[in-house]
């Protein structure tokens, strides 16, 4: 069975997860078909709390991260997960990739692959991670207004069955921007690290800044929800 600390944590991972950035670098999300392009980088800063005194198990989590678009449609990525809880805190290195396998443009359609893991920086610390599949179809597409849904499917890489956790599920991503204004939200089912729902809003800068404000919430609810803000800079 998980425990707070980790849900709490996870609240805060699949928050990261929402980041938009501009419309001709598309969007960072994990679990769809949206890739940082050749040549171009991304970096950002995340921080979310459940909103408590710490006596009533109040947290804060912060994620400093940055993602490199390569050749191929690969993508690679890697961030620093802090975890502050007064029952004890926890650090951990997040690499990932991602590969867009298929860009079908008469359809609108992407297929894309990927992985990502935690690693624990303390001895005795949970080490697991997660590859997922998605295919993605673009609603529309203009010079003001874009927008897509994405489903998919994941599977926990490495994790002890006895924890109990779920070790697949199904995700579901969606978008729609109008000029600098970014909606989106996310579900993974499961009730695991990665099982919960966010939303977001998101105002993006021409010079490639942005800001988002959301929240997030576990599939199964125990402090391990709360409000967050993003902000960073694609290049």
């Amino acid at each position: 069975m998980r425990t707070p600390r980790m849900r709490c944590i996870g609240a805060g991972f699949t928050a990261a997860l929402m980041l938009a950035t501009t419309p001709s670098l598309s969007a960072q999300s994990t679990f769809d078909g949206d890739i940082t392009a050749a040549g171009h980088k991304q970096y950002a800063l995340d921080a979310l709390s459940y909103v408590a005194p710490a006596s009533s198990g109040g947290w804060l989590w912060l994620n400093p991260r940055a993602y490199r678009g390569l050749s191929h449609n690969i993508e690679v990525g890697a961030g620093l997960s802090y975890y502050s809880h007064t029952a004890g805190g926890t650090t951990a290195f997040q690499p990932s990739v991602k590969w867009r396998a298929l860009r079908d443009t008469t359809h609108r359609l992407i297929l894309s692959v990927g992985a990502q893991s935690l690693v624990a920086l303390r001895k005795n610390a949970d080490h697991y991670g997660l590859a997922f599949v998605s295919l993605d179809s673009r609603i529309h597409q203009s010079e003001h207004a874009a927008g897509s849904i994405s489903v998919g499917t994941y599977s926990l890489v490495g994790r002890n069955p006895s924890s109990g956790d779920d070790q697949r599920g199904v995700t579901l991503t969606a978008w729609e921007a109008v000029g600098p204004v970014r909606l989106s939200g996310t579900w993974l089912s499961g009730t695991n690290f990665y099982g919960y729902r966010t939303g977001t809003v998101t105002y993006t800068a021409a010079s490639g800044r942005w800001m988002s404000l959301g929240y997030s919430q576990g599939n199964a609810s125990w402090h391990n929800a709360g409000p967050y803000v993003s902000t960073g800079r694609a290049f």
